[in-house]
């Protein structure tokens, strides 16, 4: 009921005849929302992690050719810069 009150109050009528799609599906939602409003954006989410933790993060996914030795050396190097991080934050 809150949801019809509100679109009857603050949404913006669409011409008819303007939309043809099936609303049974996010993936249509999504297109009909690329359609019609593309200049609305969804904000992308953020990371509470400091840039080198990022930097280590985006460093280990993507590790998947590096020998096990190497793959550990810089999960512990992420692991050292995290607590370091956190013991200057606490």
């Amino acid at each position: 009921m809150f949801i019809l009150s509100y679109a009857k109050r603050n949404a913006l009528p669409l011409p008819a005849g303007e939309v043809n799609y099936r609303s049974d599906s996010l993936r249509t939602f999504q297109r009909v929302w690329h359609d019609l409003t593309p200049y609305i954006l969804v904000m992308k989410s953020s990371s509470d992690l400091c840039q080198t933790c990022q930097e280590y993060s985006f460093k280990i996914s993507n590790s998947g050719n590096l020998d096990e030795d190497e793959k550990g050396s810089l999960t512990n190097i992420a692991l050292d810069a995290g607590i370091r991080a956190y013991l200057n934050y606490t």
